[in-house]
């Protein structure tokens, strides 16, 4: 199995592994995994998105096979969702099947997306944009109809793959490529593609509206202010397109993570191959003696791709980056990631231009030359990257560690020092050749690794943190006794150190139970108070900080679960439906008569942001069928 570390975490053990996993067990089980307590003392799984619980693709690949089978297949089908999409795709433009199946080698093997795998729901997203290009061209020439029912379909599976943001810059992209295209039909295209992007919206509403919930419980928008401008494309990173490791490369140790702006190898990559650079360089000579040749159309769109993509990564480098201030690219996280169309476009132009180039040649030269280019592509990449990746065995990584013989089924934990230990390995020494202290480092269960081995645990890796999990995260680690109370209050039992470089368990005996109840209260008026409490000195784990203005009378009580406190979660005592309060920042608390006891309440999570987007999704697709049924298709329909 994969498992290349990253700088601090690894993207792939501490998050798209565990999560894929999970979305594994649970369609395998027939549920749909809408919340988990495993990470973040519980938390709204579906809603962060990058899980991919509604892609079709991940129904398929994740529901019927194994794991890590399952994922490596995920990753496999990534290169075949792009190659087939841009084959297709230059197809349309007018190539020789030989030709677009060159261009399409160029444009899904590439540095790019190699580098890249790590992050399986960014490649996913990013497989689709040669389809969405594709029915973008074919909405240029053709009316409107199934072109832009296709081109909202696509654009939803970006979203429901788990990134929501290459829909966002595919849209913007979209509409330079028909703009560049067809100059006289810009505004109908324009209205073409806004359409799309908005049945991709009602399509997959079923994300988006707990995303949005989510986004609205956080302070995602607040701190994306803080961190958008600290990741465009470093300048420098353009000479990357003619060799990866310019900088050195991060796997044998040689590449600096220590520079401005934001130097993660990974993110900063202008590398399809050597091979389409040089078709470039070629076709550039023998156009320079030749003399000027026009561009078609499509040539003039696949050129301006790349070039907007590639100011649009550099980001605050170029002026362009006043966009980023404008919604919706102000909502963007990671402009370097416009590279995934700068990549796919280079590719597709280089095909583009090799057609151009070999236009003088009969048919069979240009057949021998065109299949040697491709077998010399791939020999290219595969060679430059052949100890880029780190491969593991499946029965070592997926082993539970040695340490677990200490916890038991009712044990949640944290982990401190993980990044450290693993940061030894990866940006300091690299990775090549240490596989197995990797594995060591990695196996420390930090979130969200201890999902894999069905461990609880408080803290959680994601984008999205809820305010009220977002108050104390960062202190949840501390020696002081704002950090002890705060493990004792929501149930850490023990504590996986790393720091001294071996892995010990520390056993936390004050860790509250699952369910509990007090009569000691203490109001307070906001969570910026209630954590102000937690730090007191005579705070003592077992008190109920409430901040609702309802208090138990005499004859009732107030019973806390140890769960994170989120909208959609629903209280019972017997059949009668009882109010969900906050209580401790982020535990759910109801209050009940005093004689009802722990066993007849029950809680369930049934989110109404679900329902809503249930339902919209499924008007959508009804509808979305009833229309493809109703138009006519094309002559030369993909």
């Amino acid at each position: 199995m994969l498992v290349t570390p990253d700088y601090g975490l690894s993207d792939i053990w501490n998050f798209n592994y565990p999560l894929k996993n999970l979305l594994s067990e649970s369609l395998k089980q027939g549920k749909i995994p809408l919340w988990t307590d495993m990470i973040g003392n519980g938390y709204p799984i579906m809603a962060e998105g990058q899980i991919g619980t509604f892609s079709p693709i991940n129904w398929v690949i994740f529901g019927l096979f194994p794991m890590p089978q399952a994922f490596t297949a995920a990753l496999i089908f990534v290169f075949i969702t792009t190659l087939a999409g841009s084959y297709l795709l230059m197809r349309k433009i007018g190539l020789s099947k030989l030709l677009s199946l060159v261009s399409a080698v160029f444009a899904s093997f590439s540095g790019y997306f190699i580098v890249q795998m790590t992050h399986l729901n960014l490649l996913q997203s990013f497989s689709f944009i040669p389809w969405a290009i594709l029915f973008t061209e074919k909405l240029i020439t053709e009316k409107w109809g199934r072109p832009v029912l296709w081109l909202g379909f696509i654009l939803a599976q970006m979203i429901l793959v788990g990134y929501p943001q290459t829909f966002i810059n595919s849209v913007f992209i979209l509409i330079i490529y028909s703009t560049c295209s067809n100059w006289n039909k810009r505004i109908q295209n324009l209205m073409k593609i806004s359409a799309g992007a908005i049945i991709a919206i009602l399509i997959s509403a079923i994300q988006l509206i707990p995303l949005v919930e989510l986004v609205k419980q956080s302070d995602t928008l607040s701190s994306a202010s803080n961190q958008r401008y600290i990741h465009p494309l470093p300048i420098k990173n353009l000479l990357t397109i003619f060799y990866p490791f310019i900088f050195g490369n991060p796997a044998n140790g040689t590449y600096s993570y220590h520079g401005k702006g934001w130097p993660i190898f990974w993110e900063n990559l202008l590398y399809v191959g050597i091979i389409p650079v040089l078709t470039l360089i070629i076709y550039a000579i023998k156009r320079n003696r030749s003399g000027r040749e026009k561009y078609s159309g499509s040539e003039k769109a696949v050129l301006a791709i790349f070039l907007v993509s590639l100011i649009l990564a550099l980001g605050k480098n170029t002026p362009a980056g006043l966009l980023f201030k404008i919604p919706p690219l102000s909502f963007t996280r990671i402009e370097s990631r416009f590279l995934a169309f700068s990549n796919i476009s280079l590719g597709l132009l280089a095909g583009l231009l090799l057609s151009k180039t070999l236009s003088g040649l009969s048919k069979n030269r240009r057949g021998v030359i065109v299949i040697a280019i491709i077998f010399l592509h791939i020999f290219q990449i595969v060679w430059t990257f052949r100890n880029y990746h780190l491969w593991g065995k499946d029965e070592l990584w997926l082993s539970k560690p040695e340490f677990t013989k200490q916890l038991n089924s009712n044990s949640k934990i944290i982990t401190t020092s993980q990044e450290n230990l693993w940061t030894k390995a990866d940006a300091y020494r690299g990775w090549e050749g240490k596989e197995s202290f990797v594995r060591y480092s990695g196996k420390t269960l930090g979130p969200n690794s201890n999902m894999i081995f069905n461990i609880k645990q408080l803290g959680v890796y994601a984008q999205q943190y809820p305010q009220r999990f977002d108050i104390f995260r960062h202190f949840i680690y501390g020696s002081d006794s704002l950090g002890k109370n705060i493990r004792d209050v929501f149930g850490v039992t023990h504590i996986i150190d790393s720091s001294s470089g071996k892995i010990e368990v520390i056993e936390n005996p004050g860790a509250m139970p699952d369910i509990w109840t007090s009569n000691r209260i203490y109001p307070v008026r906001d969570t910026g108070e209630a954590l102000g409490r937690m730090a007191s000195p005579d705070f003592i784990p077992g008190e109920v900080i409430w901040e609702s203005k309802n208090m138990p009378n005499e004859n009732e009580k107030i019973v806390v679960f140890n769960r994170s406190w989120y909208p959609g979660w629903k209280a019972y005592a017997g059949k009668r439906q009882i109010k969900v309060y906050p209580a401790n920042i982020n535990q759910q608390a109801v209050i009940v008569p005093s004689s009802v006891s722990l066993s007849e309440i029950t809680l369930k999570y049934d989110p109404l942001s679900y329902k809503i987007g249930f339902a919209i999704t499924l008007a959508s697709i009804t509808a979305w069928i009833a229309l493809f049924l109703k138009t006519k298709p094309n002559s030369n329909e993909v």
